[in-house]
């Protein structure tokens, strides 16, 4: 999967069914990433979100791995 591709599904997925409100955080980079375990193992796109407004703890990842599974994980307290 390309990475136009999968920011594309990524942001439907942000407008119809993200679980957590990103109106309040900016997009700090995405990365072809291989996940060791942790949603689960595999290649996938990781998007990472931060507050707009400095806080510790809460910030947001977004796992889209290559078979096309989103997985949110939200960071911290």
């Amino acid at each position: 999967m390309s990475v136009f591709d999968s920011v594309k599904t990524v942001k439907q997925f942000l407008t119809a069914r993200a679980k957590e409100d990103y109106s309040d955080k900016y997009l700090r980079g995405a990365t072809l990433h291989f996940s060791q375990g942790h949603p689960r193992k595999g290649a996938c796109w990781l998007y990472n979100f931060a507050f707009k407004q400095p806080r510790f703890g809460g910030d947001v990842s977004i796992y889209h791995f290559m078979d096309g599974e989103i997985v949110e994980f939200k960071h911290g307290p």
